[in-house]
């Protein structure tokens, strides 16, 4: 009913009515773009209601599970690694603990989305000097892929590099990365790359061998699948061999011990030690 009353209104009056009520922005139509000032409470973003995920962001609900890890595990000062960073909505909720004695570098391979993140950052002035993007898919080696957005109406925003069409990226491994900007520091990375997560994991071996930081990954059942059923199996056996312990997050951001058997979707590998 609502959709029916919005599709009436002058676009103008839609603008200002989601960014009075952002919970409305589920009923708006599609390419609704305005600026909204307060998400997470504090940060100008832009927003494009064609992007589910953007959507998300109006109403708070973007992800509650991995913001309020990084809420619990996070700390001033930390530095943090954002792998599939999209328009920055996880990058900000780092941002917003680290700031303003750490930095967190934000990972996009994508062309179109890397834009809307640098001018989301753009946007949040006081977050410059944390916040570093880079235009950049992250795997197991320094080489180029092709990077496709997914074009289903509920994936839209996201992307890929798993495909045979498509954009060609450059790609680096989180290991060359910090050897080349003499980063010795990584206490917190978080991955979500649609099915790449192991790649991404082999290349940070010396990462997770040395200085042994949280990782947080995000990985669905549809990719177990596309891999025969062994991605899962395959990252908890990499990095228990590293010396790292699962656990499931649950819907409050706590956390229960787990192996690839019961992984979720969002799970924390912490180390032993």
């Amino acid at each position: 009913m609502i959709s029916l009353v919005f599709s009436t209104l002058p676009l103008g009056f839609i603008k200002r009515l989601i960014g009075i009520i952002p919970s409305l922005s589920v009923c708006a139509p599609p390419g609704i773009v305005l600026e909204f000032p307060f998400y997470l409470g504090e940060f100008k973003v832009g927003i494009d209601t064609i992007y589910p995920l953007e959507r998300k962001m109006l109403t708070g609900q973007y992800e509650r599970n991995t913001i309020n890890v990084i809420e619990n595990y996070v700390q001033l000062g930390d530095v943090c690694f954002d792998i599939g960073a999209n328009v920055g909505a996880i990058t900000f909720a780092i941002a917003k603990k680290i700031t303003p004695r750490g930095k967190v570098y934000a990972f996009e391979p994508g062309p179109p989305i890397y834009n809307r993140l640098v001018n989301n950052i753009s946007m949040n002035p006081l977050y410059k000097d944390s916040i570093i993007a880079e235009n950049l898919g992250v795997s197991d080696s320094v080489t180029k892929l092709l990077w496709a957005e997914d074009t289903r109406p509920d994936g839209r925003g996201n992307g890929g590099m798993r495909s045979k069409n498509g954009t060609e990226v450059s790609v680096i491994t989180l290991d060359s990365y910090c050897e080349m900007h003499q980063i010795n520091k990584v206490d917190f990375i978080k991955i979500d790359v649609e099915g790449m997560e192991y790649e991404v994991l082999k290349g940070s071996e010396s990462i997770l061998k040395n200085i042994k930081p949280l990782v947080y990954f995000e990985t669905l059942q549809e990719f177990d699948e596309t891999k025969n059923n062994t991605l899962f199996q395959s990252i908890e056996d990499y990095l228990s061999n590293l010396d790292y312990i699962f656990y499931a997050v649950n819907n409050n951001g706590g956390i229960t011990p787990s192996s690839h058997v019961g992984l979720t979707s969002d799970t924390l590998a912490i180390p032993k030690e």
